[in-house]
């Protein structure tokens, strides 16, 4: 017996209904006399779902449900007061194995309070479909489902099944393993039929698989994409495979664990033969741990990443090796002692060996106390919280996070001195000096005493409750690393600090402001004065006229990148400013520059995007150890950048398809090709440079930046300084925590849709950042 979750919720409601019809007897009946079909055994599984058909406007009428009194043998609705048209659909829960009644549906106008007759006794008719393979064999594997909103069907044993089904014209998808699905229809006409689906438009396809070496493949999963649908199959021991599909265009992607995925496209024909997929020219790319005696290090896994947008997402198995084509690729090499190594290599005509030296390393066994949730491990003379960081189970019960009374950590380090942190303030810290494997520590700090922080914002152009949802970043004077506060989470221990106040523009109004203070229990208000800001507002269109409700804003001043939101409403200081508003449509990116001067007045400004055929690229520049390469020049299209930070070009307008793109170093041209520009998407470059092209980087000012492209965070830290970053939901509970060292970049593809703060810190400064994830 098969019943769909919608049959299951209506029942329960309907259920419900009936429960409570004690408590409604005051109130109008209106039932039903159906006359019902042969096939119906079970009265009470039948029941009317009727919905107002008269309302206006294009949401859907109210729905009422009409069940079984058995004592009237009637089937009625409590609560009906006003006649009208209604749709009518009968529903029967109660179906028999490969037996299956369609829901009836009738439009009439329905007197509230009376009684009308439905009579079903010649509306359904009994079809019979039998399912036939390629070969014209019934086909038990097979599956039937309603097309494009339904139901699945599954056959028997002799490929049939049977719908009891009103006239109509009904649309159906048959699917089954190792064949393309395709669309069937069938029309019943008052009478009983018996049709035949088969795959009878499909070919044969057989696929043959070899490795690296050129040998069969077995357990190879062959993926078969058209359009929004696809195909598996794995093959057998020889390396061969078999799908039936129909005559079209298709992709053909080959994937096996520990391998780059490839793809080819395949057209399907009757002259269609069969289909190489081969690893040949693959070359493996490995990773070896050298230890000391009691150093336990191993290679939990190696990662491979292209710099064309082609990445390893494969997970959960141990792996220390992994085959790609010849080409350059960025590596990350996650290790069993909770840290991680990454640098580029180049794969051309050889397989590779990576070896990491971890024989002058150390056990640190570190034991925390009960107040203790996760704790972070770093060098202190690495001017941040670069290093290492462990998270502890724990559990929610009724509102608080309970977890082990004593939690021990063990990380590997090389000698010398760390700092512990187990809480978010970094006033808790505790050094450490690591001379001797095994050598033990107990961290157990009590949480400082807090005091709640407000935020008092005077002379605002609008009105304060729309500056209610704040948040903050307080870097403590004297102490590595900032404290994230938000108008739901106020916290703060007392002392001195630095400040960035701000609010978020898909919220409602964006701005940011900096500032110093010092917070004690007798002094815990900050007042943020807006006297000279005002209030910019953006009417963002598409190039059909259509409204943007949250387009990208890389608000501009003075050169410098201030502010980026998705949002149209911003708070802005008096000057003059330059805006980037992008959206990234179905078929192409939307862009356009806006310069505008703010000055005493409040300022509505309307942005239309228009169709250009060009896109945003986010260039930048590495050498063979994935260092960040600064001082380059960079032409893509023969434009130059709109903007540059460190080894990062903001590129805009550039033409969608292949362009040609130089970098120059000192003046002279170190490397230049062709690159291609996608319609659709922001666009993410990465280009490899040899170190001996780049000489040394000179040092610069150092800058911490975010750029969103994506689903992905481009993170920037001029001249290589390493930095912490933490990612916050807007309740101030912290989601992600993680140390970096120069340019770096985050996926958030795994995050849910929202808007979130992410915050940089180092010890010169700390910058905060908002981004949206849809």
């Amino acid at each position: 017996m098969k019943q769909s979750y919608l049959t299951i919720w209506v029942s329960a409601c309907l259920c419900m209904c009936l429960s409570l019809c004690g408590n409604v007897s005051a109130q109008g009946v209106t039932s039903f006399n159906i006359q019902r079909p042969d096939f119906v055994s079970a009265p009470e599984d039948l029941y009317v779902i009727l919905r107002d058909v008269s309302t206006s406007g294009t949401e859907p009428g109210m729905e009422m449900y009409a069940g079984y009194n058995p004592e009237a043998d009637r089937y009625e609705v409590y609560g009906l007061e006003i006649s009208g048209n209604y749709l009518i659909t009968v529903h029967y829960s109660r179906n028999e194995e490969y037996v299956y009644i369609l829901p009836y549906s009738v439009q009439q106008y329905v007197v509230a309070g009376g009684t009308m007759t439905l009579d079903l006794r010649n509306t359904y008719h009994k079809c019979g479909i039998t399912v036939k393979d390629y070969y014209g064999s019934p086909f038990a594997n097979a599956a039937l489902y309603e097309y494009p909103h339904g139901t699945y069907y599954s056959l028997n044993y002799e490929g049939k099944l049977f719908l009891y089904m009103p006239d109509g014209d009904y649309n159906f998808m048959l699917s089954a393993s190792n064949y393309s699905s395709v669309k069937k229809s069938i029309t019943m006409a008052g009478t009983d039929i018996n049709v035949v689906l088969a795959f009878d438009n499909h070919r044969k396809v057989d696929f043959k698989v070899k490795d690296q070496k050129g040998d069969a493949m077995g357990h190879a999963n062959i993926r078969i994409e058209e359009n929004e649908a696809s195909y598996s199959v794995v093959t057998d021991e020889q390396g061969t495979a078999t799908m039936f599909l129909a005559d079209g265009n298709y992709n053909a992607c080959l994937s096996v664990f520990g391998y780059m995925e490839l793809s080819k496209k395949l057209e399907v024909n009757s002259s269609i033969a069969v289909v190489n997929l081969s690893y040949e020219g693959y070359k493996r790319v490995s990773a070896k741990i050298k230890n000391g005696a009691d150093t336990n290090v191993g290679v939990d896994m190696l990662y491979l990443y292209a710099s064309n947008g082609e990445h390893d997402h494969e997970y959960g198995n141990k792996r220390d090796y992994y085959y790609a084509p010849p080409g350059v690729y960025t590596y990350e090499v996650n290790f069993d002692a909770t840290f991680s190594k990454r640098g580029m290599v180049k794969i051309t005509d050889a397989d590779i060996e990576k070896v990491f030296d971890f024989s002058d390393y150390k056990k640190a066994i570190i034991e925390c106390g009960p107040d203790i949730y996760s704790i972070r491990v770093y060098d202190p003379k690495s001017e941040d919280e670069d290093g290492w960081s462990i998270y502890f189970p724990e559990s929610e019960e009724g509102g608080e996070r309970t977890v082990q009374n004593q939690k021990t950590a063990e990380v590997y380090l090389p000698a010398g001195e760390y700092i512990i942190n187990g809480h978010e303030t970094p006033q808790t810290g505790m050094r450490i000096n690591l001379t001797q494997s095994g050598q033990k520590f107990i961290y157990n700090t009590e949480s400082l005493e807090t005091v709640e922080v407000e935020v008092n914002f005077v002379n605002s152009p609008v009105d304060i409750d729309e500056l209610s949802s704040w948040y903050a970043d307080f870097t403590p004077q004297g102490y590595t690393g900032s404290i994230y506060v938000s108008s739901y989470l106020r916290q703060l221990p007392a002392g001195n600090y630095a400040y960035s106040i701000g609010h978020d523009a898909y919220r409602g109004i964006g701005f940011s402001i900096q500032g110093t203070c010092h917070i004690d229990a007798g002094n815990n208000i900050i007042n943020v004065d807006l006297k000279n800001y005002r209030c910019v507002n953006f009417k963002v269109l598409t190039p059909d006229g259509e409204e943007t409700e949250y387009p990208v804003m890389e608000v501009f001043r003075n050169g410098q990148p201030i502010l980026s939101a998705e949002g149209t409403h911003f708070l802005l200081e008096d000057g003059d400013y330059k805006v980037l508003a992008w959206e990234e449509g179905d078929t192409e990116v939307y862009q356009k520059w806006v310069s505008f001067a703010v000055s005493g007045a409040d300022q509505n400004i309307n942005v239309q995007f228009e169709r250009t055929n060009t896109s945003i690229a986010f260039a930048e520049v590495r050498n063979e150890d994935y260092e960040p390469v600064i001082g380059t020049e960079m032409f893509i299209a023969g434009k130059t950048p709109d903007y540059v930070h460190a080894h990062i070009s903001l590129f805009t307008d550039i033409p969608c398809g292949e362009n040609e793109y130089q970098i120059l170093m000192k003046g002279s041209q170190v490397q230049a090709g062709v690159v291609t520009i996608k319609a659709d998407e922001t666009n993410d470059l990465t280009f490899f440079i040899e170190s001996t092209a780049t000489g040394m980087n000179d040092a610069e000012e150092s800058k911490l930046a975010m750029i969103q492209s994506g689903d992905k965070l481009i993170l920037l830290s001029e001249n290589g300084k390493p930095y912490s970053v933490s990612i916050y939901n807007m309740n101030g509970s912290k989601l992600l925590e993680r140390n970096m060292s120069g340019d770096d970049e985050i996926s958030i593809q795994s995050f849910g849709s929202g808007v979130y703060i992410l915050k940089m810190a180092r010890q010169d400064g700390v910058k905060t950042f908002k981004f949206m994830k849809k």
